[in-house]
């Protein structure tokens, strides 16, 4: 069955174990042998049940069956648990009473209680219970704990098994249609999943390379030797960037900060779909990942929402917090971003941030020039229907232009995402609000359009952010 995990007694065992010994003080005080044995019976009784509670041998084998063991936030799977008999204790004889308890994260449900019967061997049963979704991470189902009682119900133990099966809620993937690069019409991004000619894989210099292999370009980019490999031309990429640490939007642990930030990962997880759907390789920059692009296909979506179902706001602090010294945390923030600049072969470049230092977050990523397209989502904490949620399309940071949160007409941190979706604009980047009465949706083809009509020249660009 597993490890013994305590034995106590019942209330009934508790008063037995009180009244027992107080019966033979008082029946060897009176001098009352009978009132002395009866005190003696109910001790004896109550070891009796403490020798039973003892017995080691297993009454149950348990079998715990997740499925499915991966499912989205909002989604439900079920726990079949599968009981066989294997032998019977003075506490597992057949038909006995046992109660289970499989341990469930509280943040999904309370544990799963209910009433088995001990089985004899060869003997098997089935109990099923649901589990929803409604938090996003990686959970632990089990231990299972069941208590039998003695027969005289004075000791209850309880046994736990060692199995544990973890089950993963991922975020919700909302489908989107393939984002249009400039100038490439109708066709989406399809034709950049498509090597060309040129294009060329690259890989660290080695002593004995022909120095006539040297990608200049890239060397001076990347700050060391690389090198062409002619021989080996893949697929275009893109980059999603989910910046968790995106200011004031994302980070507080409160339920609006928290909401905001779900919507961060769903857009994440929405527009790495919908770019590996039109065949590009989609590499996923998180604060606590590394930058190497997961792998295609099947197994590609599966690993980014895996890393996704663990993103949590803040996650680029330390595990060990520490004092930080003033603008640490905002270089720390700064230096995930900078693992989002695009290589040679990626082709579209996906932004998901708050709207605290878009600017800064911008030009950490350089002019990012290479990508035919450039998507940034600004989430705003706040936002109400009938108030402005977007800029007009081609409208950028300007004379003119009303920012300024004590004027416009919406709440302070959704003017704040309205100034920084206008100033991205102005820097060329195809850029929405995305608030909490905004659809996934409309906000990803609103980015599109602007992103399609390329950098606003009506007006100059927001200071502090490269053009």
């Amino acid at each position: 069955m597993g490890r013994a995990a305590g034995t106590r007694l019942t209330a009934r065992g508790a008063a037995l174990a009180g009244v027992g010994p107080a019966v033979c003080l008082v029946g060897a005080l009176v001098g009352q042998r009978d009132v002395v044995r009866l005190g003696a019976l109910l001790v004896v009784l109550l070891l009796v049940g403490l020798v039973a509670a003892s017995v080691p041998r297993p009454a149950l084998v348990v079998d715990r069956v997740v499925g499915p063991s991966v499912v989205p936030l909002g989604g439900r799977t079920s726990v079949r648990l599968d009981l066989h008999g294997a032998g019977r204790g003075l506490l597992g004889r057949p038909g006995r009473r046992l109660l289970a308890e499989d341990v469930v994260p509280s943040a999904l449900r309370p544990a799963a209680r209910f009433v088995v019967a001990a089985l004899p061997p060869g003997a098997s049963a089935s109990v099923r219970y649901a589990v929803p979704g409604t938090v996003r991470g990686r959970h632990e189902v089990g231990p299972l704990r069941i208590t039998a009682q003695d027969p005289f119900g004075l000791v209850l133990r309880t046994r736990s098994t060692r199995a544990v099966d973890v089950l993963l809620v991922v975020p919700a993937v909302v489908p989107l249609p393939a984002p249009a690069r400039p100038g490439a019409g109708t066709g989406g991004v399809a034709a950049l999943a498509s090597p060309g000619e040129d294009d060329v894989v690259l890989r660290d210099y080695r002593p004995g390379d022909d120095r006539r292999r040297v990608h200049w370009r890239a060397s001076a980019r990347r700050g060391e030797l690389v090198v062409r490999r002619e021989d080996a031309p893949r697929r275009a990429g893109a980059v999603v960037l989910l910046d968790a640490a995106a200011g004031a939007v994302l980070g507080p642990d409160d339920a609006v900060g928290l909401e905001a930030f779900e919507r961060a990962v769903t857009a994440v997880a929405s527009a790495g779909e919908a770019l590996a759907t039109e065949g590009l390789t989609v590499r996923l920059v998180t604060a606590d990942e590394g930058r190497d692009p997961a792998p295609a296909g099947t197994r590609g979506r599966a690993a980014r929402l895996e890393r996704l179902a663990a993103a949590r706001p803040g996650s680029l602090h330390h595990p060990h917090p520490r004092p930080l010294v003033e603008g640490e945390e905002r270089d720390q923030g700064l230096g995930v971003v900078r693992r989002a600049v695009p290589r040679e072969d990626e082709r579209v470049l996906v932004v998901v941030t708050g709207a605290e230092d878009v600017a800064d977050r911008l030009r950490a990523l350089g002019n990012a020039g290479r990508p035919a397209l450039r998507l940034v989502l600004v989430v705003a904490r706040d936002g109400a229907p009938g108030r402005l949620t977007d800029v007009p399309d081609g409208a950028a940071a300007g004379p003119g232009t009303s920012t300024d949160a004590t004027t416009a007409p919406v709440a302070d941190d959704h003017a704040a995402a309205v100034a920084a979706v206008a100033a991205a604009r102005a820097a060329g980047w195809g850029a929405a609000v995305l608030g909490p009465d905004d659809d996934l949706v409309t906000a990803w083809q609103r980015a599109r359009r602007a992103g399609s009509a390329g950098p606003s020249v009506a007006r100059p660009a927001a200071a502090g952010v490269a053009p």
